[in-house]
């Protein structure tokens, strides 16, 4: 089954959620900028039905998640992050090609993933300005995180870096 199917069906649903419905009525220029879900060390079906679907709107950003019994909520709206001069692109869904399955096949024969295990990975679907991305943080159980953006157009490899969690330093 493919995961992509999986975020189109998830977005889906969120769509037809009166929650979702009444929200948009009163937010008619907000567009969706980016989703995000966070997966365990095995890919469960049911992991999938908690993706957070995140809408640019006046500076805010409104989440919605759609809960593992089909229920949908809001999160608080938000500023928004990002760098003072950047842009929050739409993120068309339409754009995404690669499935999810294939994007973590794609990172797991990077160099950089041999011999990793990865006991979390936080999945953001988003455009950076340059079409729609995978950026996938796998997080290894020594806290190690290899990041890789691919384009999720056509499964290339953007950029990928490998760090350690335990060498941020808070600040």
């Amino acid at each position: 089954m493919s995961f992509r199917m999986e975020l189109k069906k998830a977005f889906g649903m969120l769509k037809k959620s009166e929650v979702f419905r009444r929200w948009e009525r009163e937010h008619k220029k907000a567009y969706l900028c980016s989703c995000f879900v966070v997966i365990g060390k095995t890919l469960v079906h049911s992991e999938l039905s908690n993706w957070q679907f995140d809408f640019y709107y006046g500076g805010n950003i409104n989440s919605f998640v759609l809960s593992q019994d089909g229920r949908t909520r809001t999160v608080e709206k938000d500023k928004a992050f990002k760098e003072k001069e950047a842009k929050i692109t739409p993120l068309n869904l339409e754009d995404v090609k690669i499935n999810l399955d294939d994007a973590f096949k794609i990172v797991c024969k990077l160099e950089e993933a041999k011999g990793l295990g990865f006991e979390k990975k936080i999945v953001v679907v988003q455009d950076l300005g340059y079409g729609a991305i995978w950026n996938l943080s796998m997080i290894t159980d020594s806290f190690s995180v290899l990041n890789t953006k691919i384009s999720a157009k056509n499964g290339k490899v953007i950029s990928k870096e490998i760090f350690s969690l335990l060498s941020l330093k808070a600040g």
